[in-house]
């Protein structure tokens, strides 16, 4: 027996002290980005003898996901120091090493195969109630819808209390290969007042083969309800259940996307496989898809996969995937954008292969191309800001700042303002860690009052204490080198809570990437010593979505998971 005790006491021993070595271990290899009491740090995320360059869009692009697999965040030790005023400032003189994985070049699942009854009618898409691309008329939407071909003869109606105008546009083909040759039809409904909500019909062959009801964009003063939601559409089990959750619970007036649309490049095949069938089904049931497109106004930033690149080195081409951009061809948002040139070298996705795959791609989506990828809009008592956040965007240009700034001047009135692009500037993910080119516009939001900036990109939920970014510029007087990284000061309002202390002191960024893309697999979320001093908080073991209601001076931000469960929740007011 005193052998068998022996033994056993060696073991615990042994034990303690192997956990005590994976300790220390672990604090050696992550250390701590986080403070209690630092109101203000800075990222000098940037080698004194790295090139940098300030404009030139394609050229500052660099590696975002790749293929290490094990790779964490080691951003050096913060020595904090105190300013003149009190305030304490981190500095950070190593450069953030981004993890990289696979995770978004994985293939796609199928979607589920489930028998459902089909809509009566000819449609490959059923219609959608859209924005429309007149961004200043609130008595306008437009409802779009695709069929074959060799369809023709629809008619459409709607109705609120009385009939309403209806412009019919021409149709245009969409041809191109890798999708059925199909007609797109755009109907123009005008005349509403703000808010009214009317039902619309399309006839064809002498009856009803489809009728939905909607509503117009609201006036200012309107409570309203919109969801934000980001990176879904892989056709997963997931995504089907999260767009079920977010039209059968929460149903919003109005869906925000933050880019990724659809995996994995953002194809007509693939809009018309992964999101179109799940957002837009003519059924309500989790392992299909809902009706939301038909019934609730929706709008989307560009995120990487919707212009091909599954990194910021893809180099897209028309002549492998000839149905390429297809975010331009399957929606109708509005077209006062600043930029208007489709055969432009930069501030535009690339339009790479031969000149018929180039002049097909252009005819198909006309006006659209590149315009709608920078847009704003009004809705209720919120100004929208929608950004392409993309490499090949060089946000250090003087003509594109201009356009920002004219646009948020032009709001000034406007109680809200709100931010929509894909890749954040503010994330403590290490997939993306070289991708901050979104910091350059960040004194420019708070300069002209944004109140929240949403983002995707990282497949998860994180959300900013409210901060101040002051850009610190390169040695060669540029503002971000050639991996999009831009380095400057943070200061960080940690007073605010959203619960007891609800003005908050800077921008908000709220990443909601997590829609039904596959998760983030970093482990970030296990390691909150190796968050950034900017996240407040970070949850990445499972998919969700924002919930936000606003009434007045009041706005109330809930983060819903899959299975429906509350796992954040702030209030700001104004």
């Amino acid at each position: 027996m005193g052998k068998i005790a022996a033994l056993f006491i060696l073991l615990l021993v042994g034990n303690a002290a192997f956990l005590v070595w994976l300790y220390f271990s672990r604090r050696r290899s992550g250390g701590s980005n986080t403070s209690s009491n630092g109101e203000a740090t800075h990222d000098h995320s940037k080698s004194a003898n790295r090139p940098t360059v300030g404009s030139g869009g394609a050229d500052q692009s660099g590696p975002g996901c790749g293929t290490n697999r094990d790779a964490t965040v080691s951003p050096g030790p913060e020595v904090p120091r105190r300013t003149a005023d009190g305030g304490v400032v981190y500095h950070d003189s190593a450069r953030d090493t981004p993890v990289n994985n696979d995770a978004d070049r994985e293939p796609c699942p199928a979607p589920a195969v489930v028998t459902v009854a089909q809509p009566e009618g000819p449609f490959l898409v059923p219609p959608m109630v859209q924005i429309g691309k007149d961004a200043s008329r609130l008595d306008c939407v437009e409802v779009i819808f695709f069929a074959p071909t060799g369809a023709h003869g629809f008619t459409f109606n709607a109705f609120s209390d009385r009939k309403l105008d209806v412009a019919e546009t021409k149709p245009t083909a969409i041809c191109v290969q890798g999708v059925v040759p199909h007609k797109r039809f755009t109907y123009t409904i005008s005349g509403l007042k703000p808010g009214e909500k009317f039902k619309y019909w399309v006839n064809f062959g002498g009856k009803v083969v489809f009728e939905a009801n909607a509503a117009a964009r609201m006036a200012p003063g309107s409570p309203h309800r919109f969801v934000v939601v980001g990176d879904m559409g892989n056709g997963s089990v997931e995504s089907m259940r999260i767009a079920h959750r977010i039209y059968s619970e929460y149903k919003p007036d109005l869906l925000a996307i933050t880019g990724d649309v659809v995996y994995m490049l953002g194809r007509a095949s693939e809009y018309l496989r992964r999101f179109l069938p799940v957002y837009n089904a003519r059924v309500v049931d989790p392992g299909v898809g809902v009706p939301m497109l038909s019934e609730i106004l929706s709008f989307t930033s560009l995120g990487n996969h919707c212009v091909g690149k599954m990194d910021v080195d893809t180099i897209p081409n028309l002549n492998d995937h000839p149905d390429l951009h297809a975010f331009f061809m399957y929606w109708s948002l509005p077209l006062n954008g600043p930029l208007s040139n489709p055969k432009a070298t930069g501030n535009i996705p690339e339009l790479r292969g031969d000149v018929s795959h180039i002049q097909r791609f252009l005819t198909t989506v006309g006006e659209r191309f590149p315009r709608m990828g920078n847009y704003s809009f009004d809705y209720g008592d919120v100004h929208w800001l929608v950004l392409d956040a993309n490499a090949y965007m060089d946000w250090t240009d003087a003509e594109l700042r201009a356009w920002v700034v004219k646009d948020l001047s032009a709001a000034r009135s406007t109680r809200w303002k709100f931010v929509n692009f894909h890749q954040p500037g503010f994330s403590s993910n290490p997939k993306h860690g070289l991708e901050k080119r979104m910091r350059l516009l960040a004194g420019i939001f708070e300069e002209h009052g944004v109140d929240v900036v949403f983002t995707g990109h990282c497949h998860y939920y994180e959300r900013s204490f409210p901060l101040r970014f002051a850009v610190e510029p390169n040695a060669d007087g540029s503002l971000i080198d050639k991996d999009g990284q831009v380095a400057g000061d943070f200061t960080l309002d940690k007073t605010f809570d959203g619960v007891t202390v609800t003005k908050p002191n800077g921008v908000i960024y709220i990443t909601s990437g997590a829609g039904g893309a596959k998760l983030d697999p970093s482990g970030i979320h296990w390691r909150p010593e190796d968050w950034k001093p900017f996240t407040h908080k970070l949850i990445a073991d499972r998919h969700s979505f924002t919930v936000a209601d606003l009434a007045g001076d009041k706005l109330t931000l809930r983060q819903i998971d899959l299975g429906g469960k509350e796992i954040d929740k702030l209030v700001i007011t104004k």
